[in-house]
């Protein structure tokens, strides 16, 4: 059953290195690789106060006073004492929590042993000897049952990391005391009961009958406890004596069964120590992965804070942009407002110019043009030429003009030739100022459209000499600003000049406010909106990328808690 139990102990190291490695538990391989390189064996020395621990010791190793020893309690740290073959001379250590050694004084171990010193455990390394095979660490304890409380906690802390042990029992109290026998019975110190001898020291006290009694007795509670024969509980037990007055004997037969049971079982000795090693290995990786896996198992807040952010940035981002655009279009109707305040200004000069047309369309240009620089250097940019757009309107205008003049010229030229035809060409020149005063008004009212030609032609014809022409141009610009004709000809005129100035003065206005607008709008596009997309693309992007790395993550760790329940489903089916 042991070399099962050293074989499946082999089998969870190398599952163990493995695991070990597989998740990059550090501290677990070293534990692991100490373990596997150990070869030393622990037999603890353990029992009542002053049951003779410690006298023993001192025997075995043959270096007196090695242990300190008297009827206080000494031994108040775990002393260690190592045998190592060929060695001249004892060497002396303080041994830290962290296994490392200090090289100190014979005195310092005394203190150290006494619990004198500055912390740590004190260990001396001797030659190899028989009854103290190489390779062997004798472990000297307080006490199963100390008189001081932390004396006997420190023995059970020794007792876990014993591989074998000599339980000494006072022979003198006639049998196994309480303490040796709930010792036996403790389950945590179960891998003890098949690997340890009973040593019943101050035979030399008891005569031979005596002594024959009492190892009879201890046999028997012994094969109880440890569930053997009494024959093999006989086996194990040896009546030793030991101390300054001991003879050399007195320890000859510890000597020999400690040859013949430990020496000779060393090999599976640290199989078992390997695979109580391994079982608390076992232990100890099931709980880091259990550890680790809940850690894998949660969602990481990383993950979550880096797409806040980014959506944070996003959202600021749009509204960024949505303040730019609202900035944008009220620009656009600052503009198209103020250019529509200079048209509607400069309507009314346009209608009543007479002949003044390029003056009122000079001014026009240079108010447009102020508007335009103004809004165009609120956003760095004023080389904008609103150019000549009164041209158009100017012309326009002188055309209305003239052919008011025109028409009104043509009707005054025919009421001459009617005139002239009926009275004769003298009477004509004389008599045009009367005929203008008496009747004038109601004449050319009644003067058609369709007469204008033929009266051209007569008056034409009637003014034959140079001199009559004169009197009757003359007449006709008298009649001119007296005729009637021109109100009629201004009536219809005027509402076309009206139109024509607010056609032009629209198309003027809406084609600057475009051209400017774009201007505008061209700005916001490279200083506003476009750097901004960028920075809305960047924001998209990280999103992107953090949902990427967020799932690849998430399949990972589902294939890492794939692969780490499988690993702690074997080590749990090594620990049972």
């Amino acid at each position: 059953m042991q070399e099962r139990h050293a074989e499946r102990g082999s089998t969870a190291l190398e599952v163990l290195r493995g695991v070990a490695k597989q998740w990059d538990l550090t501290m677990l391989g070293e534990d692991i690789d100490v373990l596997m390189a150990e070869q030393k064996i622990n037999i603890g020395f353990l029992g009542d106060f002053s049951s003779g621990k410690s006298t023993l010791i001192n025997e075995l190793t043959e270096v007196d006073g090695l242990m300190p020893a008297g009827l206080e309690p000494t031994t108040a740290n775990a002393a260690l004492a190592e045998s190592i073959p060929g060695l001249d001379a004892p060497e002396w250590f303080r041994v830290d929590d962290q296994g490392d050694m200090t090289p100190i004084s014979r005195s310092d171990f005394d203190d150290l042993a006494r619990d004198r010193g500055t912390g740590g455990r004190p260990l001396v390394r001797l030659p190899s000897r028989p009854g103290f095979p190489a390779g062997f660490v004798f472990l000297d304890t307080p006490g199963l049952e100390s008189l001081i409380e932390r004396h006997t906690e420190i023995t059970m802390g020794q007792l876990s990391l014993s591989d074998a042990a000599v339980v000494c029992v006072d022979i003198r109290k006639g049998g196994l005391t309480g303490s040796v026998v709930r010792f036996l019975d403790s389950q945590r110190f179960a891998h003890l009961r098949n690997r340890l001898l009973i040593a019943l020291t101050f035979s030399d006290k008891l005569a031979p009958a005596e002594r024959e009694q009492v190892t009879a007795k201890v046999a028997g509670t012994l094969s109880q406890a440890i569930t053997c024969s009494r024959q093999e509980a006989e086996h194990r037990i040896v009546a030793v004596s030991a101390g300054p007055h001991a003879a050399p004997a007195e320890v000859s037969g510890l000597r020999g069964l400690i040859d013949e049971v430990f020496e000779s079982r060393k090999a599976s000795l640290l199989a078992e120590r390997q695979a109580r090693g391994a079982d608390r290995l076992v232990r100890r990786a099931i709980a880091l992965l259990e550890d680790l896996r809940g850690s894998l198992d949660e969602e990481d807040d990383d993950f979550a804070e880096r797409i806040q952010e980014a959506r944070d940035q996003r959202t600021q981002l749009d509204e960024e942009l949505h303040r730019q655009r609202e900035r944008l279009d009220r620009s656009q109707d600052a503009l198209r407002r103020d250019v529509q305040i200079v048209c509607d200004r400069f309507r009314s000069q346009f209608v009543a110019s007479d002949g003044t047309e390029e003056e009122v369309g000079a001014a026009f240009h240079a108010q447009l043009e102020a508007v335009i620089h103004r809004h165009l250097q609120k956003f760095g940019n004023d080389a904008y030429q609103v150019g000549a757009p009164d041209q158009g309107l100017q012309q326009e205008l002188r055309n209305i003009s003239t052919g008011a003049k025109m028409a009104s010229f043509i009707a005054t030229a025919a009421l001459g030739a009617a005139l002239g035809w009926v009275a004769g060409l003298g009477a004509a020149v004389g008599g045009v100022g009367g005929v203008a005063a008496g009747g004038a008004r109601q004449i050319a009212a009644k003067a058609g459209t369709q007469a204008a030609k033929a009266g051209a032609q007569t008056a034409a014809a009637g003014a034959a000499t140079g001199t009559a022409r004169t009197m009757l141009m003359s007449a006709l610009q008298a009649v001119h600003r007296l005729n009637p004709a021109n109100i009629v000809v201004d009536l219809f005129a005027m509402p076309h000049k009206e139109r024509t100035v607010d056609d032009h003065l629209q198309r003027i206005g809406a084609r600057v406010a475009t051209e400017a607008g774009r201007i505008i709008e061209t700005w916001f596009e490279s200083e506003a909106f476009q750097p901004r997309e960028r920075e809305l693309e960047e924001a998209e992007r990280a999103i992107k990328q953090v949902r990427q790395e967020r799932d690849a993550d998430r399949a990972d760790r589902a294939d890492k808690l794939s692969h780490m329940d499988r690993d702690i489903e074997r080590l749990r089916n090594l620990e049972a």
